[in-house]
């Protein structure tokens, strides 16, 4: 398994064989309108880490951004979309950020300086 994130904030990831067999997939952050239509979120991402042991599950950072965000791929790999959680937020844009090898604790840093 294989993901790089584009510019505009677009994951692809990259599976080899399994169940389903070989291919990309492309997976993007959007929100959701008030008249319920979504938007994709074209901003760069400073960065992603999977959780471990915690399968489709990740972290994500975005450029400039003080959020740490929450979200998995979708269950059958397709098009129905998940949900994104805020994960936790500094005060000042967060700078970088590490999981641990069980996947039960985020450490982050922020640009003030802060860690969480």
């Amino acid at each position: 398994h294989a993901a790089a994130v584009e510019r505009t904030g677009v994951l692809r990831s990259m599976r080899v064989g399994g169940r389903n067999g070989s291919g990309v997939e492309r997976y993007q952050l959007h929100t959701e309108s008030e008249d319920g239509q979504m938007q994709a979120v074209s901003r760069p991402w400073l960065q992603f880490e999977f959780i471990p042991r915690q399968q489709g599950s990740l972290i994500v950072v975005q450029l400039g951004s003080p959020n740490l965000l929450y979200t998995n791929f979708p269950a059958d790999g397709g098009e129905s979309g998940s949900m994104v959680f805020l994960f936790g937020s500094h005060n000042a844009p967060v700078s970088a950020f590490d999981i641990d090898d069980s996947g039960t604790t985020v450490v982050s840093g922020a640009e003030d300086g802060s860690l969480s």
